[in-house]
């Protein structure tokens, strides 16, 4: 008969070789009872795609009675496995509203373990959901193109991500993460003939306002403390529509989109290391 503490000495062993599937239990119990600490925060002004983006990487969307959110309102948390590892990911709705307020002060100055920020956006393809905002952005506002449309959600997406890189900056500044910054460049199936230009757009070497943005943030970081990269993505096909112009959906099938998926988690789990 083995001594008592020869299982004992095994129970180490056990957790050790199972500590993936540890961790990722342990992540989704904390989700469960709505605890722990943000691993990686996913923002973005509303309806570029977040919600969708992070179903995508939880897998929901391959199930048939999966269907498209309606605009997110509260913050969202998944225990979502990249690499070996499980991280906890919270959406923070892009609506100014309390919930945001307090998911942004929350991810940034609360918690210790932010690794990651994904900040998702779609070079200027943002749909507007409500009829009435519609109505006054092309008859009172003369928004009355796609182009113009455009224009238009660059420039606020420029300021809304110039609010959340001086939540960055100020993390760092109390000696708090995040690590990396990812900027996702959803909706590239309205041009996946012109991804190039739209990373341009995005990459904190491109010459771009929204470039300058990035490029002031890691000034004043120090590019030794902070990793950014400019990744496509396309969580969901459909075409485009503003005031009877209709861009269409142009990725040319599902491969294209699973390639670009795969180069998203790809970086993420390489940034994570």
């Amino acid at each position: 008969m083995p001594f008592p503490w020869t299982s004992i000495a095994r129970l180490p062993i056990t957790a050790y070789q199972h500590r993936h599937r540890i961790n990722y239990w342990w992540k989704t119990l904390l989700v469960y009872i709505e605890k722990g600490d943000t691993n990686i925060v996913v923002m973005g002004r509303p309806a570029v795609g977040k919600s969708v983006l992070v179903a995508e990487m939880y897998g929901e969307t391959k199930d048939y009675s999966w269907e498209l959110p309606d605009t997110s309102t509260e913050v969202e948390s998944k225990a979502i496995q990249l690499s070996e590892w499980t991280s906890l990911v919270r959406v923070i709705p892009g609506q100014t509203s309390l919930e945001s307020y307090q998911g942004i002060d929350e991810a940034f100055n609360k918690h210790k373990n932010l690794k990651g920020v994904i900040y998702v956006v779609d070079w200027g393809f943002t749909n507007v959901r409500s009829n009435i905002s519609k109505k006054s952005l092309i008859e009172d506002s003369k928004i009355d193109s796609i182009e113009k449309l455009r224009a238009y959600n660059l420039e606020n997406e420029r300021i809304d991500f110039t609010k959340i890189c001086h939540k960055i900056a100020e993390s760092h500044a109390v000696g708090r993460g995040p690590k990396w910054v990812i900027i996702a460049v959803n909706k590239a199936d309205l041009f996946f003939d012109q991804i190039e230009e739209a990373l341009s757009y995005y990459d904190a070497d491109g010459k771009s306002t929204f470039a300058k943005v990035i490029q002031n943030m890691i000034k004043t970081i120090g590019n030794q403390n902070i990793r950014c990269s400019v990744v496509p993505v396309c969580s969901w096909e459909t075409d485009f529509i503003w005031n009877n112009e209709t861009i269409k959906t142009k990725i040319g099938g599902t491969e294209n989109k699973r390639e670009l998926f795969r180069y998203l988690l790809d970086t993420i789990a390489t940034l994570s290391k």
